[in-house]
């Protein structure tokens, strides 16, 4: 703005100038002159004089309005440059909060998966203890393969205080005891409880729905103590189970 004042002013000042330099020429021709003008000049001759003595003011004012529009056009494309970047750096802005708000959607997601997970340990925590104890229900009534030769009982027995630990160990052992009687008898069954295999089989299987879900440090736990052998071993008791009732195995038959 300071600029196209000076400009403005420059033309004051030039057209001053002028006009003072007009009547000093007016002035030192003597009074004479000025009469001879009032007295001798026809009107249209007066109006050219009057176009003469402001055509340069025209010039003079038109090249400043230019001057002035040329500076004016400079500022707003500054104005434009700069309201550019203001918008180049609200973008930033926005690209940040934008990135801020994606952070802190993913730590809520992060501490609502946490804080799922740390229910479902409970859940699979108690799933376990049902298990165990369950287990230890059902460890109280024999296994047994039986054969032409006679019967061979099973057991595995484990306290739920034990943990998960122990049940995996005394099952898997039942069962390899159980897969090489089998194997050595050819036609041999296996006797037991198919009801309950089942339901320890499908409480296993219910749990591993859960425990995927679960927290990592749970998952390492189950799978350091041999819970999936647990599983696999009481599927395969399940399948090889050839009753649905429990039957006592004859005692003076065993092999």
């Amino acid at each position: 703005m300071r600029k196209i004042f000076s400009w403005v002013g420059f033309g004051f000042v030039l057209t001053g100038i002028y006009f003072v330099a007009v009547v000093w020429v007016i002035w030192s021709s003597g009074p004479e002159s000025y009469i001879k003008i009032k007295t001798d000049l026809q009107l249209n001759e007066f109006a050219d004089a009057l176009a003469g003595m402001f055509a340069p003011l025209a010039f003079l004012w038109l090249f400043i309005a230019t001057m002035v529009q040329s500076q004016e056009l400079a500022l707003q494309r500054d104005e434009l440059r700069l309201t550019r970047l203001e918008f180049q750096q609200n973008r930033q802005v926005a690209k940040q909060q934008a990135a801020e708000a994606h952070n802190q959607a993913k730590f809520i997601g992060e501490q609502t998966t946490i804080l799922q997970r740390a229910e479902t340990d409970k859940l699979v925590e108690v799933q376990l203890e049902g298990f165990l104890r369950r287990c230890f229900e059902i460890a109280s009534r024999s296994l047994a393969v039986q054969s032409g030769e006679g019967y061979r009982p099973f057991h595995f027995q484990s306290e739920p205080k034990n943990g998960l630990r122990t049940a995996a160990y005394t099952v898997t052992k039942a069962a390899s005891g159980i897969r090489e009687v089998m194997g050595n008898h050819p036609g041999s069954r296996l006797i037991a409880s198919k009801r309950d295999l089942t339901e320890l089989q499908d409480r296993l299987l219910e749990m591993r729905e859960y425990l995927a879900v679960s927290s990592f440090r749970l998952q390492a736990k189950f799978r350091n103590e041999g819970f999936e052998d647990l599983v696999d071993q009481m599927q395969f008791l399940a399948q090889m189970c050839s009753t649905s009732a429990h039957e006592e195995p004859e005692p003076s038959t065993e092999f």
